[in-house]
């Protein structure tokens, strides 16, 4: 598994993990993940039927093809363990995803630059600066062995819930938590 610094690690099906998804029509959505689509073939004949267009066998290709098919609804078609960022240049909107059981983590730091976000923590690491510990995410750790989201073990670092999404407006750079 690879990691990509400020994006969701990206290990898709069949091609290298350092490739970033854009689609072929107008190159307006962009996509970085990590995971795998279980039901990626069965979403992908739906959509070839709708008249997509497909270059590989990736599920993450079928991931871009899903969404502008059945936009942000698209995520109720997923079955998987999957991490994702996907910015929609039109929109000027960025969805952090994650799966529903939360088998795949997403972690995210605003700053003043912007937000940076990434499958793992150590990806957030060069915009952190010096890291301070998080007392109550420390307390959670030792006390359960893991942290729940939102929290983590350092302050300013947020962990995406499961079956949660992330909306961010590029122009404004605000963000919205969705169940």
């Amino acid at each position: 598994m690879c990691e990509i610094a400020g994006v969701v690690s990206a290990t898709p099906v069949e091609i290298p993990c350092s490739t970033t998804w854009r689609n072929a029509e107008d190159r307006s959505l962009a996509l970085v993940a990590n995971g795998e689509i279980y039901n990626y073939r069965e979403l992908r004949a739906k959509l070839e039927t709708l008249g997509h267009c497909f270059a590989t066998h990736s599920d993450c290709e079928t991931l871009l093809h899903d969404y502008e098919a059945w936009g942000i609804a698209f995520l109720d078609r997923l079955q998987g363990m999957f991490a994702f960022a996907l910015h929609d240049a039109q929109r000027c909107e960025l969805i952090l995803a994650r799966d529903r059981l939360g088998i795949k983590p997403l972690y995210y730091c605003p700053d003043s630059r912007g937000l940076v976000f990434g499958s793992e923590i150590k990806a957030l690491l060069p915009w952190l600066g010096k890291p301070e510990v998080d007392p109550q995410g420390l307390a959670q750790l030792l006390q359960s062995n893991f942290t729940c989201a939102p929290r983590t073990l350092l302050q300013g670092v947020a962990k995406l819930p499961p079956a949660h999404l992330a909306r961010i407006d590029t122009r404004a750079l605000t963000m919205e938590v969705q169940a």
